[in-house]
């Protein structure tokens, strides 16, 4: 079955290229851009820009309380730090380092930082090859997925989690069995979907909504689509986004049950 499905635009910017994004409670929007005259990268936070300290590549940006965390994606040999906590005025409180190829990023209610990494951490020689990682608000590892889970299907490219913080877990669905592995914030397993669809397989971003439903975001076989996914059924839906010109260049985030979706110059939004 095929539909259609409406996000809400929140935000716009006319002098850069959106990188990343982040809402928290408040609906407060973070966005971390690459500026359009000088190629400098700016976060835009209540309004106001702020410069990112020189010589960081910034890739991801998180609400972190009160603060915003910035991270780079990828960690070089000699550098000590792809981290930083910065305040609103743009004063660096702490750096500290999450291993390289970094895929998604987010936070539970207990600040836990969450990490999914891509291949070539996975395969490489940091804390990366653990596929996914949950580190406490004082940078010590609580949790490693390959370690922990042995007998779980391996991470090979962690596509995409959703820490939801209403419920108290994180969903994940990474490459190459595609399944929907639900962890508490322990790291315990609380659900194994098994083998899912083919419609599914690839998606980017995630969300949790009510009654078993999973939204997945543009799988192989339906960029720049929504799959409506009922778990306990196996059931799905085909769900067109109406963003207008901008759909063919969307790339998504998930935040439990928000699904954050960008283009180059918005950034829209839909909960479920």
């Amino acid at each position: 079955m095929i539909g259609h499905i409406e996000f809400k635009k929140i935000m716009e910017i006319k002098n850069g290229t959106i990188l990343s994004a982040d809402l928290n409670e408040k609906n407060e929007v973070l966005i971390l851009y690459k500026a359009r005259d000088d190629g400098t990268l700016k976060v835009l936070i209540k309004g106001k820009d702020l410069v990112v300290p020189k010589n960081f590549n910034a890739t991801h940006i998180r609400w972190c309380g009160k603060n915003l965390m910035l991270v780079s994606g990828r960690l070089k040999k000699d550098e000590e730090y792809n981290a930083l906590v910065i305040d609103a005025h743009g004063n660096t409180i702490e750096s500290f380092e999450l291993g390289d190829a970094i895929q998604n990023i987010d936070q539970d209610s207990k600040d836990n930082i969450w990490v999914g990494y891509f291949d070539e951490g996975i395969f490489g020689e940091t804390i990366g090859k653990e596929g996914l990682v949950c580190f406490s608000k004082n940078h010590q590892i609580l949790f490693r997925y390959h370690t922990d889970h042995p007998n779980l299907p391996s991470i090979d490219d962690c596509y995409a989690i959703a820490v939801d913080k209403k419920r108290s877990c994180v969903w994940v669905c990474a490459y190459s069995s595609w399944n929907l592995i639900k962890l508490d914030f322990s790291g315990k397993v609380i659900e194994n979907s098994g083998a899912v669809p083919e419609e599914i397989i690839g998606a980017s971003a995630l969300a949790v909504g009510e009654n078993n439903l999973v939204y997945l975001f543009s799988p192989y076989k339906h960029r720049q689509s929504l799959i409506e996914y009922d778990k306990k059924n196996k059931k799905f839906n085909v769900l067109r986004l109406k963003c207008g010109p901008e759909t063919k260049e969307l790339f998504g985030f998930g935040r439990g049950n928000k699904l954050i979706l960008c283009s180059p110059n918005s950034v829209w939004i839909r909960d479920f």
